[in-house]
C-alpha cells in the first residue's frame, strides 16, 4: 500500500517486501536526539527506495537501540504490479517472476555503492556525529525476503447445474398411475371389492312386468288385484 496524504499509512503485504538491515556499532542510539533520528530514517528509505527503484513512500525505515540498528520494510507492490501486468497472457509463473524481481532487488541493495551513501548520510547527520564514538562505521546492507511470494489464482467458474436432478433424487417424475400407494382405480372394478348394485329388472321397459315380478314390487292384496286384472285383460 502506498502512504496517501490525510489517510493512514496501511501494513504492505509481506510477501511483496523485503526486508533491509544495516547497524552502526559505534553510536548510541540513546544520545541521538529525535530530529536527528528521523532524519537519519528518511535519508535511509531515499537510498534503499531509490536502489530499488521504488519511491520513498514504499520503505518505512526504524531506529533500534543495539549501537544504532537500522531496519526498513520495502514495499514493492508496485513493481510487482507493473510485471504481473506486463505478463498477463502470457504463459509464465508469476510466483516464479516474483521471486526473481525480489532477488534482483536484494542484489542492488546489497551493492557498495548502496552501502557507501548511507555511511555518507551518517556521517552528515549532527546527532549521529555527537553520539558516535569515535569514527562512525557501518556493517554491510543486509537483504531478506519477508514472505514466501504468492500471487492470487485465477478463480474458476462454478460449474452449471444440469437442472435434471439426477444426482439427488429428489426431482423423480411421477408415473401417474397409482402404482405405489394403491389411491388410483383403474376405473374397471378389477381392484374394487365393492359390490355394483344391479338395476331393477325391467326398469326400462313398463309394459313388460310379469306377475312374478310385480309380486316382488306389491303387498298380496294388491298382487292379486293386479293378477286378476292382468288375466282378464
Amino acid at each position: 500500500m502506498r502512504k496517501q496524504e490525510g489517510k493512514c499509512r496501511f501494513k504492505p503485504a509481506p510477501e511483496n517486501t523485503i526486508e533491509v538491515n544495516t547497524k552502526f556499532p559505534d553510536v548510541d542510539l540513546k544520545e541521538v536526539d529525535e530530529s536527528s533520528q528521523k532524519q537519519m530514517e528518511k535519508d535511509f528509505c531515499e537510498i534503499v527506495a531509490d536502489a530499488a527503484d521504488e519511491e520513498p513512500e514504499a520503505c518505512e525505515a526504524t531506529l533500534r537501540a543495539g549501537s544504532v540498528v537500522v531496519s526498513a520494510v520495502l514495499d514493492l507492490e508496485e513493481r510487482i504490479g507493473i510485471m504481473e501486468g506486463e505478463k498477463e497472457g502470457q504463459n509464465v509463473d508469476l510466483v516464479q517472476e516474483m521471486d526473481s524481481l525480489k532477488v534482483a532487488v536484494k542484489n542492488d541493495l546489497g551493492k557498495s555503492s548502496v552501502k557507501k551513501q548511507i555511511l555518507t548520510k551518517a556521517k552528515n547527520n549532527k546527532g549521529m556525529q555527537e553520539a558516535a564514538q569515535g569514527e562512525i562505521t557501518m556493517t554491510d546492507v543486509e537483504a531478506e525476503m519477508t514472505a514466501e511470494s504468492a500471487t492470487k489464482a485465477p478463480t474458476e467458474a462454478p460449474e452449471a447445474s444440469s437442472g435434471d436432478g439426477s444426482g439427488d433424487g429428489t426431482s423423480e417424475e411421477s408415473s401417474g398411475n397409482g402404482a405405489d400407494d394403491g389411491s388410483s382405480a383403474a376405473g374397471n372394478g378389477a381392484d374394487d371389492d365393492t359390490p355394483v348394485a344391479s338395476p331393477i329388472d325391467g326398469a326400462d321397459d313398463g309394459d313388460s312386468q310379469t306377475p312374478v315380478n310385480l309380486s316382488m314390487q306389491l303387498s298380496p292384496v294388491m298382487f292379486l288385484q293386479v293378477l286378476a286384472v292382468w288375466w282378464l285383460w
